[in-house]
């Protein structure tokens, strides 16, 4: 009887703490609830989000290359080229590197020293197609397609998706409601 008032509970608040992928309905009933009166059991999976170098280094990339021109495409040449100050035949430097996309491009290739296009383009195939969530809640991706033999690369950018409640999770919610029901009018 005690878990069922506690559900009870759960379905008249609102608000956060949100949803978690495809697990709608349990958010929305027991997450929720949890969250009511202890803390919240994703937050973990928060702290795990931010310790992840590789994920962190590849949504630095993305988030750079999206600030460098959205829908524009890169050799691996050249975002190494752009990555760098700009000499002349002397050796002066007479433009500045890019800092931000070689500090991105250091973190995925795994070492600043090794920042040459064929090292680039090696790590950028193992994050090909794979999508981060950036800052500001949209989601990108990186992509390639081969033109004379040579690999460019671009982010694709993606708003956040509407979260539209799953067919599980309406029936989820309808179950406990006519339990609810059924309880209360046992009493």
């Amino acid at each position: 009887m005690r878990a069922l008032d506690i559900l009870r509970y759960g379905l008249t608040l609102d608000g956060p703490p949100g949803y978690w992928g495809s697990y709608e309905g349990w958010c929305r009933i027991i997450r929720r609830t949890v969250t009511a009166v202890l803390a919240d059991p994703c937050e973990t999976r928060e702290h795990i989000g931010e310790a992840d170098d590789t994920r962190n280094n590849l949504t630095s990339l993305l988030s750079t290359l999206l600030s460098l021109g959205a829908g524009m495409e890169w050799t691996s040449s050249d975002l190494v080229k752009q990555s760098r100050p700009k000499r002349d035949d002397t050796g002066k430097q007479i433009e500045p590197g890019n800092d931000a996309l070689a500090e991105a491009l250091a973190g995925i290739v795994g070492d600043a020293e090794r920042v040459i296009p064929q090292h680039v383009g090696a790590a950028l195939r193992t994050h090909l197609e794979r999508r981060v969530e950036l800052a500001d809640g949209s989601n990108a991706r990186l992509t390639m397609r081969v033109i004379d033999g040579r690999p460019r690369w671009k982010v694709e950018s993606e708003p956040p998706a509407p979260r539209a409640r799953s067919e599980a999770s309406v029936e989820a919610e309808d179950e406990v409601e006519l339990l609810l029901a059924n309880e209360a009018g046992s009493k």
